[in-house]
C-alpha cells in the first residue's frame, strides 16, 4: 500500500536555529549511545572487567590489558600487551582475530563497530566476526534505523544500508541520521532538508504541486516521540509525526514565543 503524506500546515522557510553535530568525526567520544559501563579495576598487572566486588569478571582471573574500554552488545574493546586494540567478551576472550593500531572510535551498535584503519586515514564499520563493510569513509555515523550516514573520501555523503550498499543514488554535501524514518540532508546548493529512506524529500502538501520544504541550515532530528521544534527569530515551529492506520501525518504547528 502506498504510504500518503499530509501537510497540515506550511511551515515557514529559511529559518534560523542551532545546528545539530549529524556525522561521527574521526573523534573518540566519551561513552557512545548505549554502552554497558562496567566496573574496572587495575593491579600491578594490568587493567580488567570488575564484577560487584571489585574482582576480574573473567572465569580466568589472572587475565590483564593495559586499556578496558566499556561493553557495548556483549562486546567491549581492550588494549593489548602488545600495543593492539580487539574486541573481548565478557569471558575476556578475543571475539575474532582482528586487532588495530588505534583504539576504536565506537563499540558495536545495532551489530557494528566503527574502527580506523591502520593509518588513522579512513574508517569503516566492522562486524563482530571481524569482517568489514566493503567501502573506506572519511566520517560515518553508528547505524540508526538500518541505514547509517557516512562521508567518502571526496567529501560527499549519503546513506548505506547494514550490507555496505547506498540507499539511494544521490550525493549531498551533508547529512543527518534516520529519526522516525526521516533524516536532515543538505544538497549542493546549500539548501537543507528532510528525506525518507527512499530519498523522497519533506513536501509541503500533497499532489504535483507540493513544493520541498527547505531551510537555511541542518534542521534537528525527530525525537522518539515523533517531533522536532525549530526555532527562528519570531516563533517556534513544531512537527509532530502521527502514524494512524499505516499513514503518515505531518502536522506543522507554528508556537508563538512567550512575551517577558
Amino acid at each position: 500500500m502506498e504510504r500518503k503524506i499530509f501537510i497540515f500546515s506550511i511551515v515557514i522557510l529559511g529559518m534560523i536555529f542551532g545546528n545539530s553535530s549529524l556525522l561521527l568525526a574521526k573523534e573518540k567520544p566519551k561513552n557512545s549511545a548505549g554502552d554497558t559501563l562496567c566496573p574496572k579495576g587495575s593491579d600491578a598487572r594490568g587493567m580488567f572487567h570488575a564484577d560487584r566486588d571489585g574482582n576480574p569478571l573473567y572465569p580466568d582471573k589472572k587475565i590483564r590489558f593495559k586499556d578496558v574500554g566499556d561493553f557495548h552488545e556483549g562486546a567491549a574493546w581492550v588494549l593489548g600487551k602488545n600495543g593492539r586494540y580487539f574486541f573481548i567478551d565478557s569471558t575476556g576472550k578475543a571475539i575474532n582475530k582482528k586487532t588495530y593500531p588505534q583504539r576504536p572510535i565506537s563499540g558495536f551498535v545495532n551489530g557494528f563497530a566503527i574502527v580506523e584503519n591502520f593509518s588513522g586515514e579512513y574508517v569503516l564499520f566492522v562486524r563482530k566476526d571481524g569482517t568489514q563493510l566493503p567501502g573506506n569513509f572519511f566520517k560515518v555515523s553508528p547505524f540508526r534505523e538500518g541505514l547509517a550516514a557516512v562521508e567518502n573520501m571526496d567529501g560527499l555523503c549519503f546513506h548505506i544500508d547494514t550490507s555496505g550498499a547506498l540507499a539511494y543514488k544521490a550525493k549531498y554535501q551533508d547529512v543527518g541520521d534516520f529519526h522516525c524514518g526521516f533524516a536532515a540532508v543538505m544538497d549542493e546548493k546549500g539548501d537543507c532538508f528532510y528525506i525518507d529512506k527512499n530519498n523522497e524529500p519533506l513536501r509541503d502538501g500533497d499532489g504535483p504541486t507540493a513544493t520541498v520544504i527547505t531551510f537555511s541550515k541542518m534542521p534537528p532530528d525527530f525525537d522518539e516521540q515523533g517531533e522536532v521544534v525549530i526555532e527562528n527569530k519570531k516563533s517556534i515551529i513544531k512537527i509532530t509525526l502521527k502514524k494512524e492506520t499505516g499513514e503518515v501525518i505531518f502536522a506543522i504547528t507554528p508556537v508563538v514565543k512567550n512575551k517577558k
